[in-house]
């Protein structure tokens, strides 16, 4: 089970950020950072613990999210 995480401080509700192995996504991917979206959903930023800063970067850009958040995400809950 994934641990529980409190995405309050994340600027966009409309993204969840997870990480590798959330049982809500269909497909499981190996880059270190990629989104996916349902046609009816939320998209989901999948972000693994080798996701470099640059990728971050452009999920923040894209997304308009908090850089520190997702570093965090990265080195607590990232696998």
């Amino acid at each position: 089970m994934l641990e529980q995480t409190d995405y309050g401080s994340f600027s966009n509700r409309e993204v969840i950020v997870t990480t590798y192995g959330d049982p809500r996504l269909v497909c499981l991917d190996d880059a270190a950072c990629w989104a996916g979206q349902a046609a009816d959903g939320p998209t989901f930023i999948v972000i693994r613990p080798a996701a470099n800063d640059d990728q971050l970067a452009k999920v923040v850009e894209r997304y308009r999210l908090n850089m520190d958040d997702l570093k965090a995400f990265r080195t607590h809950h990232a696998r």
